[in-house]
């Protein structure tokens, strides 16, 4: 059986654009929240019908209210079945159980799923039944009917119902049993005179303890009044030396605090200034002296700069006629050659020229340009001499300025430009130190005026202190300290003694009727004399007390001193009050003991008809006949519920021996194959036992050794469990025709990691081979990216939804 196509026309948010065709494997992709887990229920719903999916006989497939739109076209051999709303179920007499555990798998779950308070036999039995023809369902429906009629329930304990309550009155039964039995003994014991004379004996003890008591009050009354004229005295010593230490407050010392550590800040701050003033005088003795060598260099190194800025002048012609200076010995060359040249042409004429004119005109020119040319020979001689003489005597001064030798005039008028420079510097430095000198006069002036004025405060605050120490008569904040210290605690004891007062006479203030209602102002200190009035009361009730105490102790006949101690008599006084109590209720009780147990049973109806109406007086035998009574009903309970027990036991017995059918399923059909097969051989047989109304599945791997589902790993248990699926899919779908079913998988090997998971998707492809379909629903990648290495059908639902 396999299905052929599938259509979700609608079903909430999600519809599905076409139908689709089925193969034997088909991955339905999908990621989170894309409506592949909305196609699984709408799948399942359509299934198993809208009745059965509105009473949630499947978890988790009621996130959409409605009921799906949509088919699914199922091939069953050559039949054609289309299910649009539950016909599967119908058409196959397949029952929730047997859909849910065979070819569903949801949420990765393989293990086998059973109704609530069943077990997981149940399933295997309900298949084995088709398949067998066994009468379990006939046996359980008898056991069924004699447990609703019994009065016991399954596990042999009496049980109650609304109109037969049969535990409760059984329990009630015994109890009264009981109750009549611890009462009896005391019934035949009580003799009513003996616990008249014990009450009369018990009260007069308490009396006469109540007595001692009162005496002991006494006692203890006068040793507070003691106590309270001690305290009143110590109080009024306490207030005396108070006012010895009256001088002496938080605010003085305080104030000397304060002074102290003004006279330290004065100190601090004198030696601060004064030290700023050595400082002061310091740097401005350096800078009066620095001041004085400069003043003295000023004019040595003025007339040294004046000098130097003639040489500067000097050097300026000097520049001025170098620039010509290789020019003018060019020219006084050219010119000698010329004059040279035209003296030999003037020479040649007078001897070669022709005729005397000639000879005299050529002759003369030459000369004369001769003479010219010798003049401006002379000229650039003389010129030439000047520069010469202007460089020697700017060396000639610059050494005697400077008192060193110099080379060039570049040297010179760099030794000229730094004279300058320095003059300059040497000024700048004299009017920067004349304005430093100001500067700190003026700050030593201001020092001085701090100076003498903290001098003024520092002493102040000395006399302060001194004053202050004198009328305290104290040496130090430290004395003056302690003494506070001592004074806190005369007021700590004033105050404890004040309280401790105050509490002894609230606590008797009943007592002391002649005590003012202002009790508090009695302690104030500049009234502690109205303690007096105080003390006379106290005095006056002493003497009302002591005459109260010998009365009492003539009526008890005993002296004060024997008298015991008053926790010892409230003990006393408490132990024989609870005595009484039990004597008086044993007294009441046992008449009441009676009636209750026989009220009981009559409100109870234990017993019909036993009582027309409790007596005023209960006796031994009304007792006796009710326990005869209450005997006889548990014992007729017993034996019917030993009959009930028997014919469950039997029913039970032959259940089991029907059970025992489970296990051919195992052995029958291709489940160890299966299994053998899909752990790659390493376990070669699954075997089920049954064991009193329950079953256990067991695996043996290829050494031989035994396993429990549970004992096994996570991915071979589920392994194991989807192999039992498929032999229960086989058994119901296929009957002895070898037919194949198809299975609805829910991502379920989440717990594989990847190559056990491909390996898993291969098995499964192997399985399909053999005519078992699979439609794979999955949100991952992983299983896409395998789908796609082997060459499985894959849907990928977000194009189609």
């Amino acid at each position: 059986m396999r299905i052929k196509e599938f259509h979700i026309r609608k079903y909430g948010p999600i519809m599905l654009s076409k139908s689709f065709q089925l193969g034997n494997f088909t991955i339905f992709y999908g990621k989170n929240e894309s409506g592949k887990t909305l196609t699984i229920e709408a799948i399942l719903k359509i299934l198993v019908g809208k009745k059965e999916a509105k009473e949630k006989y499947y978890e988790n497939i009621d996130r959409v209210k409605e009921f799906p739109a949509g088919y699914l076209i199922l091939e069953d051999g050559e039949r054609s079945v289309r299910v649009e709303n539950g016909e599967f179920l119908r058409q196959f007499n397949l029952s929730h159980e047997e859909l849910k555990n065979t070819i569903i798998i949801r949420n990765s779950d393989l293990s086998i799923e059973t109704p609530q308070k069943s077990k997981e036999s149940d399933i295997y039995s309900i298949v084995t039944e088709k398949l067998v023809g066994s009468r379990i369902s006939e046996i359980q429906s008898i056991r069924a009917r004699i447990l609703e009629n019994s009065i016991i329930t399954e596990s042999g304990i009496f049980k109650d119902q609304k109109d037969a309550r049969y535990k409760q009155r059984y329990e009630k039964a015994r109890a009264v049993i009981q109750e009549i039995n611890a009462l009896l003994p005391s019934l035949e014991s009580a003799d009513y005179f003996e616990i008249e004379e014990k009450i009369t004996k018990i009260q007069s003890e308490i009396e006469l303890l109540k007595k001692k008591l009162n005496t002991l009050e006494i006692v203890k009354q006068e040793n507070l009044c003691n106590e309270l004229l001690e305290d009143i005295h110590k109080l009024e010593s306490v207030v005396e030396k108070l006012k010895e230490y009256e001088p002496y407050t938080s605010e003085k010392l305080q104030k000397l605090i304060e002074l102290e550590n003004e006279i330290k800040n004065h100190e601090a701050r004198v030696e601060e200034l004064t030290k700023r003033a050595e400082q002061t005088k310091e740097s401005l003795t350096k800078i009066t002296s620095e001041l004085s060598d400069i003043q003295k260099n000023i004019p040595r190194i003025r007339e040294q700069s004046e000098i130097a800025a003639k040489i500067k002048e000097k050097i300026l012609i000097y520049e001025s006629q170098d620039s010509r200076f290789e020019q003018l010995k060019r020219n006084k060359t050219l010119w000698l050659i010329l004059t040279i040249f035209m003296l030999i042409a003037g020479t040649f004429s007078l001897v070669f020229a022709p005729g005397a004119v000639l000879k005299s005109a050529l002759s003369s020119l030459f000369y004369g340009i001769s003479i010219f040319m010798l003049l401006k020979t002379f000229e650039a001689v003389k010129l030439i001499n000047n520069v010469e003489q202007t460089l020697r005597e700017i060396l000639k001064d610059a050494t005697e300025l400077f008192r060193m030798p110099f080379n060039d005039v570049t040297e010179v008028k760099a030794r000229c430009l730094e004279a300058e420079s320095q003059y300059k510097e040497i000024l700048q430095r004299e009017s920067q130190l004349r304005t430093s000198q100001i500067e700190i006069e003026n700050s030593k002036s201001s020092l001085h005026t701090e100076l003498e004025s903290q001098q003024n405060a520092l002493s102040k605050a000395q006399r302060e202190r001194e004053e202050l120490l004198n009328l305290l008569s104290v040496k130090s904040p430290d004395e003056l300290r302690q003494k506070l210290d001592e004074k806190s605690k005369l007021e700590g004891q004033y105050q404890a003694l004040k309280s401790q007062i105050l509490t002894k006479l609230k606590t008797f203030a009943v007592k002391f009727n002649e005590l003012p209602n202002d009790l508090p102002e009695l302690f104030d200190t500049d009234a502690i004399r109205n303690l007096e009035n105080l003390k006379d009361i106290i005095h006056n009730y002493l003497k009302e007390l002591s005459i109260s105490k010998s009365k009492e102790t003539k009526e008890t006949r005993e002296p004060v001193e024997l008298v015991e101690s008053e926790e010892a008599i409230k003990s006393k006084i408490d132990q024989l009050q609870k005595e009484l109590e039990i004597l008086k209720n044993n007294q009441r009780q046992q008449q009441e003991n009676m009636k209750f147990i026989l009220i009981k049973v009559q409100e109870s109806k234990l017993i019909d008809s036993l009582f027309d109406e409790i007596p005023d007086v209960v006796y031994k035998s009304h007792l006796e006949k009710l326990k005869s009574q209450l005997e006889k009903l548990i014992t007729c309970m017993d034996k019917r519920k030993k009959i009930e027990l028997t014919a469950l036991k039997i029913l039970q017995e032959t259940e089991e021996e029907e059970k025992k059918n489970i296990s051919d399923i195992f052995k029958q059909s291709n489940l160890i194959k299966l299994f053998t097969e899909i752990t790659d051989g390493r376990y070669v047989d699954v075997a089920y036992e049954s064991n009193q109304g329950s079953g256990k599945i067991k695996v043996k791997d290829i050494s031989g050794i035994e396993f429990t589902p549970e004992q096994l790993s996570a991915g071979t248990y589920d392994q194991l469990y989807f192999s039992i699926r498929l032999a229960l899919a086989e058994h119901l779908f296929g009957k002895n025709s070898g037919e194949k079913a198809f299975f609805i998988l829910d991502d379920p090997f989440v717990k594989y990691d990847r190559n056990r998971l491909e390996k898993q998707i291969k098995k499964l492809v192997d399985l399909s081979n053999q005519g078992w379909q699979f439609l794979y629903f999955t949100a991952k990648d992983e299983v896409i990216e395998i789908g796609e290495k082997i060459g499985i059908d894959i849907i990928k639902l977000e194009e189609f939804i």
